[in-house]
C-alpha cells in the first residue's frame, strides 16, 4: 500500500512506529473477533490475555462523574436522573489504543459538559481497541459497530430523540461512525436515518484499497462532515463525507507537529473538533471551496462565506471539499486569515 512505501522511505523509522501501523491496521491472524458468548473460543483466548471486558456506554454527569451501561441495558440510560432527552445527545466513540482516560476523550467530555447542552455518551470499547487486541482492531469496529447500531435503534424506539442525536468518531471510531449509521438503517428497514455523524480523521489502514472493506460514505447518515488532517497515512485519503474539510490541505505534519512519523497529525482531528466546540471562541475555522490544495495555495477558491467553518457549527447544506489553515498550537483556528495561504 502507498503509506507503508512512505513509511519504508522514511529515514529513522523505528520499529515500534511498525508495530504501531501493524496494529492500526488491525491484521487478522489467529485471535476471533470480539463476542459475548462466555463459552467460545474467543472469550477462552480472551481469557488468557485479561481481555474480558464488552463494551459500555458511558453517561458523564460531570468531567469524571459517570455511569456505564452494558449494551442490553442501554435504554435505561433514557431514565438515568442525569439524562435530560431535552438536550442534544453526542456519543462519542474513541479509536485506537484509547479509552476514557484518554486525553482526547477527557478533552472533549469536558468540552460539551462545560457547554451544558448537551447528554455526553462515550462508547467505551477500550478491550477491543487495545494493544493486546490488534490483531481484530478493524474487525472489532464492524462488530462493535453494528452491535451500536442495534441498540441505537432500540433506544430510539424507546424514546431517545432522533434530531438531537449526534454521532462523533476519532479514526477506528470515525469508521465506526459509519457502520452505527449502516446498521441503524438496515435494522429499522430504512425507517431511521442518524441524523449527523462528525468523522475526525476517519481510519484509512484496513477500509481503503482492501476486497470486502466498507468505509464511511455520505450515505451512513442525513449529513456526514468529516475532518482530514492525516490523509494517506492514517487517515481516510478521499473525501468520505457529505461534506469533507482538509485543514492545511490534509496532510502530515500538521502545523505544529514536529515529526513526520508519529500520530500528532491524525490526533489534531479531535483537537480542532474540541475547540470548535467552544462556546466563547472568539475565532471560527472559517473554509472556503476549491478544488484541491493547490488551488487553494494559489488562491483560486470560491466567495468568502463568514457562517462556513468547519467543525461542530459546520452549515447543514454545505457539500464538497472546503479548505483553511491553523495555527500550530491552542487557539488553532486563525479564522478569516486562514482562507488565505501564506
Amino acid at each position: 500500500m502507498k503509506f507503508i512505501g512512505i513509511l519504508l522511505l522514511a529515514a529513522g523509522i523505528q520499529a515500534q512506529v511498525l508495530a504501531e501501523l501493524e496494529a492500526i491496521q488491525g491484521i487478522t491472524r489467529d485471535i476471533p473477533a470480539f463476542d459475548e458468548d462466555p463459552k467460545s473460543l474467543a472469550r477462552e483466548k480472551r481469557a488468557f490475555l485479561g481481555l474480558l471486558d464488552p463494551p459500555t456506554l458511558a453517561l458523564f454527569s460531570t468531567e469524571t462523574d459517570r455511569t456505564k451501561y452494558k449494551f442490553k441495558d442501554a435504554v435505561k440510560i433514557l431514565k438515568d436522573r442525569n439524562f435530560d432527552n431535552q438536550k442534544k445527545t453526542v456519543i462519542y466513540i474513541h479509536g485506537f489504543l484509547e479509552g476514557l482516560f484518554a486525553e482526547s476523550v477527557k478533552a472533549v467530555v469536558k468540552t460539551y459538559i462545560d457547554r451544558k447542552d448537551h447528554n455526553v455518551i462515550i462508547l467505551d470499547w477500550h478491550t477491543q481497541a487495545s494493544p493486546e487486541y490488534f490483531l481484530n482492531a478493524v474487525q472489532n469496529v464492524y462488530k462493535v459497530g453494528a452491535d451500536l447500531g442495534t441498540v441505537l435503534v432500540d433506544m430510539i424506539k424507546g424514546g431517545l430523540s432522533l434530531e438531537r442525536l449526534h454521532i462523533v468518531g476519532h479514526s477506528l471510531g470515525g469508521q465506526m461512525s459509519g457502520v452505527v449509521g449502516r446498521t441503524v438503517q438496515k435494522v429499522s428497514g430504512g425507517k431511521i436515518i442518524l441524523p449527523r455523524i462528525s468523522a475526525l480523521d476517519p481510519a484509512y489502514p484496513g477500509f481503503y484499497g482492501i476486497p470486502g472493506a466498507e468505509h464511511l460514505t455520505a450515505s451512513d447518515g442525513e449529513y456526514v462532515d468529516v475532518l482530514h488532517t492525516d490523509s494517506g497515512f492514517y487517515g481516510a485519503p478521499v473525501p468520505t463525507g457529505t461534506v469533507d474539510f482538509w485543514p492545511n490541505g490534509g496532510l502530515f505534519p500538521q502545523p505544529g507537529c514536529i515529526l513526520v512519523v508519529n500520530v500528532c497529525s491524525h490526533q489534531r482531528s479531535w483537537w480542532y473538533w474540541n475547540e470548535s466546540l467552544l462556546k466563547n471562541s472568539t475565532n471560527y475555522f472559517n473554509s472556503v471551496t476549491a478544488k484541491n490544495w493547490p488551488d487553494f495555495k494559489l488562491g483560486n477558491v470560491g466567495e468568502f462565506n463568514p457562517d462556513i467553518v468547519m467543525g461542530y457549527g459546520v452549515l447543514d447544506n454545505l457539500n464538497g471539499n472546503y479548505y483553511l489553515q491553523t495555527n500550530g498550537a491552542s487557539p488553532f483556528a486563525r479564522g478569516r486569515t486562514g482562507i488565505k495561504y501564506d
